[in-house]
């Protein structure tokens, strides 16, 4: 759940981490670990289900929308931080910073 909600609040996200979507990475967590020869989901499993569910439904935020505009950023500059960010790297960023559970 740390994960979902990583997505949720990321900068660069505008939407797409509806409640259906999350549904649908449970269950192809659940889904893969017997697919795998295993009895219980591991990190890598839900890793890889979160890449394969999110990637084409996260929106990627307007330069405008961005929440540093509320702040006093200006739209050039986060216009050229979000050049070139796809919803592969900020997936990557949250599953980095996310910590895995013992």
């Amino acid at each position: 759940m740390n994960i979902i909600s990583y997505l949720r609040i990321h900068r660069f996200v505008a939407g797409g981490i509806s409640p259906l979507a999350t549904k649908h990475c449970m269950q192809l967590c659940k889904s893969l670990a017997p697919l795998h020869g295993l009895e219980f989901v591991t990190p890598s499993l839900v890793g890889l289900a979160v890449k394969k569910i999110y990637a084409h439904r996260l929106q990627i935020v307007k330069p405008e929308g961005e929440r540093s505009v509320q702040w006093g950023g200006r739209i050039d500059d986060v216009a050229n931080v979000l050049e070139g960010v796809t919803a592969e790297a900020i997936i990557e960023d949250v599953l980095a910073s996310v910590e895995v559970p013992l």
